[in-house]
């Protein structure tokens, strides 16, 4: 299984690669991961070989760029359940992470409705 990061360095924003032999820079096959650069395949299999290692600190960031929620399953790959020696979910589960202002807004929303029903609830 393949690993992708994205890192920033000064200024500058990193794609990377984890693998035994460290965080390689991407740089050389992409400039970002994007959604377009997830769809357009050029990460389905990286040769690790010609990547140069990322030397000094990182910041590690978002792991893909330009989207604001990303939707996991409780268990994301097969290799993790064996790993854990779990029996596999039977049914489907689906988290979604927010950010801080998404989460407000939808807490708002939800409030707002509840009390709207809340209204109408009573005589």
């Amino acid at each position: 299984m393949q690993q992708f990061v994205r890192v920033q360095q000064g200024n500058a924003v990193i794609p990377g690669h984890v693998s035994d032999a460290g965080l390689l820079d991407l740089r050389s096959l992409v400039s970002d991961i994007t959604p377009e650069t997830i769809a357009s395949g050029a990460l389905t299999k990286v040769n690790a070989v010609p990547l140069k290692p990322l030397a000094g600190e990182v910041r590690y960031l978002a792991p893909i760029s330009g989207i604001r929620q990303i939707p996991a399953i409780g268990f994301n790959y097969k290799k993790q359940i064996e790993e854990m020696m779990v029996t596999a979910p039977t049914e489907r589960f689906m988290k979604f992470e927010l950010n801080r202002a998404a989460t407000s807004q939808l807490r708002r929303r939800v409030k707002k409705a509840a009390l709207r029903c809340g209204r109408r609830a009573k005589p």
